[in-house]
């Protein structure tokens, strides 16, 4: 028993990497992007804001969705812990 717990476990720190690098390879060409249109801002703007308030809007989107998908990885580990503890 002690094995499987271990077993589930393992699995579980791995869907948890899995989905942060997933979540990592899919924001990096936006931060990429967004750093390139931050840099062309202020540049090309100076006082104006409108954009950068725009950036700011897209950066915290993107926070939300990468915590929404480390939850649902979690979730979904939790749920098979909760599997194999029923089945004991």
């Amino acid at each position: 028993m002690k094995r499987r717990i271990e077993n589930a476990l393992d699995s579980i720190e791995e869907s948890i990497e899995n989905a942060e690098d997933r979540v990592e390879a899919e924001l990096e060409p936006i931060e990429e992007r967004l750093d390139d249109l931050e840099d062309r801002a202020e540049s090309e703007l100076g006082g104006e804001g409108s954009r950068l308030d725009d950036l700011e809007r897209r950066l915290d989107e993107l926070e939300d969705r990468a915590e929404d998908e480390s939850r649902e990885a979690i979730s979904g580990a939790k749920e098979r812990v909760r599997n194999l503890r029923s089945k004991r």
